[in-house]
């Protein structure tokens, strides 16, 4: 098979007229025949045809579009650091500059537990918090107080048992029907209503972690 810099030269005799042009076409094909080689042997690089219609630019620009997409998956890749990025790029570059290292790094690559939360969520309870008639107070504003902080309080309780398995944001006491009961010595009041338990789910799952040879 002819070098790539043995088919740019036969291109630059029909093609080329500007002899620093050619030159500096030269000068870049030694610098991309080694690369350039194995790439058409293994089909990543197609050179346009008809190949008697190619030009030294049409090959060197087709090889420049080439690398800079392959450049840009292979930091995809590194910047993901999992062993999906480095299978993709080998999928689309078998033979690419960095199939080795992908290889080499995909085979040192480690699986780790990993925790992340869900979605804040309410879990909800139906609630009755009853009249305190052993302690009225003064007014309805105050007994109604009174029967929302007995009622966050057990709220709390409730909540609590939710942390095993998730983050507990909030726990509050929703009242929805107010009973109020005048006494001889002031008010007591309840409501029927609900317990309300913010949380986000604990989830547990598999994650590849594939580092750099240098760390």
């Amino acid at each position: 098979m002819p070098t790539p810099a043995a088919i740019l030269l036969a291109f630059a005799n029909d093609w080329v007229d500007n002899k620093r042009h050619l030159r500096s076409l030269l000068d870049e094909s030694k610098a991309i025949d080694k690369a350039l080689a194995p790439l058409v042997e293994a089909g990543v690089l197609v050179l346009p045809p008809p190949i008697h219609n190619a030009t030294i630019d049409d090959v060197i620009g087709t090889f420049r579009e080439r690398t800079a997409a392959e450049q840009a998956l292979w930091d995809e890749a590194r910047t993901l650091r999992s062993g999906d990025g480095l299978r993709a790029y080998l999928r689309a570059y078998p033979a690419g500059a960095y199939a080795d290292e992908a290889r080499s790094r995909l085979a040192g690559c480690t699986t780790e537990r990993v925790e992340t939360l869900g979605p804040d969520r309410a879990v909800r309870y139906a609630w009755t918090v009853n009249p305190n008639r052993a302690r009225p107070l003064p007014t309805t504003d105050e007994a109604r107080s009174d029967a929302l902080t007995r009622g966050n309080q057990d709220a709390a309780t409730t909540c609590k048992a939710l942390a095993m398995k998730a983050q507990l944001l909030s726990a509050l006491a929703e009242p929805h029907d107010w009973k109020c009961t005048e006494l001889d010595r002031g008010f007591a009041c309840g409501f029927d209503g609900e317990i309300v338990c913010h949380v986000r789910d604990r989830i547990e799952s598999d994650r590849e972690r594939c580092h750099d040879e240098n760390e």
